[in-house]
């Protein structure tokens, strides 16, 4: 199964890539330069392209702002990289 991962440089992306490559192929993508494709912002046309050129089987989406205090003070950003991702993935 082809498993891709946004998210793969963080804590539990990585953990989970080495999980799941056991009996998958996993592409790993993340802010990471150890990343199968490096991400430093998600368009609806670069995402469509990777989709199309690497036909995932299974997304796993681990992009997200998680620091509370943080998150309070830049709702604006907080809603970009919690919300608007969903939406890029849902077209």
């Amino acid at each position: 199964m082809n498993v891709m991962i946004l998210g793969a440089s963080g804590f539990l992306g990585s953990h989970l890539c080495n999980f799941l490559k056991i009996k998958n192929t996993i592409l790993r993508c993340g802010r990471s330069k150890n990343s199968d494709i490096v991400l430093k912002k998600i368009e609806q046309k670069k995402f469509s392209k990777i989709l199309k050129k690497y036909k995932p089987d299974v997304i796993i989406n681990l992009i997200a702002l998680t620091n509370v205090d943080l998150c309070e003070k830049k709702k604006k950003k907080t809603k970009k990289k919690n919300s608007v991702i969903l939406k890029i993935i849902k077209k």
